[in-house]
C-alpha cells in the first residue's frame, strides 16, 4: 500500500508538472499568435532587454526569443508581462512560432555577428516586408548584414564611444537628445 501510494503521488507530480508546462506553453502561442504588427527580439542580453525595455515604455507589443535555457526561467519571474519562446532565433521554425509572418520589425541582438547574419537572411526570406534592425561587432560584418537584408545595423560600441566623447565636445546637444530620445522623451514626442 506504502508503494502504491509513493508512486501515485510521483505520477501526480509527473503529470501535473507536464499539465501545468503544456497550458503555460498554449497560453503563450496563443497569446503570440494574436500578436499583429509586433517587434521580434532575438536574444535578450543587455541590448535585447534595453530594447524591450524601450519597446515597453512606447507601448509596443513584441515577443522575446532567448536561446538560453538557464534565462527563461528568470525572465519569467523578472519579466512577467513579456512574451517569451524558448528557442533558437535561427531555425526558421522558432521564427514562425515567434509570428513572423504578422510582425513589423525584427531586432536582432545577439553577440555573435554570424548568427545575426543568419537571422537576418532567415527574416527577410520569411517576410520579405519585415524591417531588420541587427547588432554588429565588427565593421565587416555590419556590411554583410546589410548585404543580407537588414534594414539598420547598429554597432553599440562604436555608438557608446562616440557618444561619449560628443559629450564632451557638445554637452548640450548630446543632453538635449538624450532627452527627447530617451525613456523620459515621451511627453515631447
Amino acid at each position: 500500500i506504502t508503494l502504491a501510494w509513493a508512486l501515485t503521488r510521483i505520477i501526480q507530480h509527473i503529470i501535473n508538472g507536464e499539465i501545468n508546462r503544456y497550458f503555460k506553453f498554449r497560453k503563450l502561442m496563443n497569446s503570440v499568435n494574436k500578436l499583429n504588427n509586433h517587434v521580434i527580439i532575438c536574444g535578450f542580453g543587455r541590448n535585447g532587454q534595453q530594447a524591450a525595455r524601450t519597446l515597453g515604455l512606447h507601448n509596443h507589443q513584441f515577443v522575446v526569443i532567448e536561446k538560453r535555457h538557464e534565462l527563461v526561467p528568470k525572465m519569467g519571474e523578472e519579466h512577467n508581462h513579456v512574451l517569451f519562446i524558448h528557442g533558437d532565433a535561427t531555425d526558421d521554425d522558432v521564427l514562425k512560432k515567434a509570428g513572423i509572418d504578422r510582425a513589423s520589425a525584427l531586432i536582432s541582438s545577439l553577440p555573435v555577428d554570424a548568427d545575426n547574419v543568419f537571422i537576418v537572411l532567415s527574416a527577410r526570406s520569411l517576410n520579405n516586408k519585415i524591417r531588420i534592425i541587427s547588432r554588429a561587432s565588427e565593421q565587416s560584418s555590419a556590411q554583410k548584414l546589410k548585404k543580407a537584408g537588414a534594414d539598420h545595423v547598429i554597432m553599440p560600441d562604436r555608438i557608446g564611444g562616440t557618444h561619449m566623447a560628443t559629450l564632451v565636445s557638445k554637452p548640450d546637444v548630446i543632453e538635449f537628445i538624450d532627452y527627447i530620445s530617451g525613456e523620459e522623451g515621451e511627453s515631447i514626442h
